[in-house]
């Protein structure tokens, strides 16, 4: 017994199917025929043939030719995206390693920058330190004389 069934590709064009194990590559002799034999269109719709009992009066071998272009066109546009990819995945791959460098080297200013903070607030408080012993000094030069020459 053999079954077959119908499948329709992405542009519309009925396949039809033998179960496996039935003589042959499971698929039948013309590709655009139906159950009966009868060539039919991309809407599965019967096609009077020519009667050469092949693939028709040349149709098929246009679609043929159509559909193998396509194919082509498709494997030609996806080598191009997976090239894209790669390239985009390169670029990706650069910018992390910037991205890594970038980070080492603000850890190194940030502490830059932290050392620098520190010694400035040193040198601002030695500063502040030695303008309040120098008013000290002036104020004790001031003071004990006056405090001394009035006790006299």
């Amino acid at each position: 017994m053999r079954s077959e069934f119908y499948a329709h590709n992405a542009a519309g064009y009925s396949f039809s199917s033998t179960n496996v194990g039935q003589q042959g590559n499971g698929f039948s002799s013309n590709p655009y025929s139906n159950p009966s034999g009868a060539s039919v269109d991309r809407h599965g719709d019967d096609v009077p043939s020519s009667g050469g009992g092949g693939r028709g009066d040349g149709r098929a071998d246009d679609k043929y030719s159509r559909a193998k272009n396509q194919v082509d066109e498709v494997v030609g546009i996806m080598q191009e995206n997976i090239n894209k990819v790669m390239e985009r995945e390169e670029r990706l791959g650069d910018l992390r390693n910037k991205t890594q460098d970038l980070e080492g080297k603000s850890q190194v200013f940030r502490k830059g920058a932290k050392q620098a903070h520190n010694i400035m607030w040193w040198k601002n408080m030695k500063l502040t330190i030695a303008i309040a012993v120098i008013v000290v000094i002036i104020i004790v030069v001031i003071v004990v004389p006056v405090v001394v020459s009035k006790n006299k």
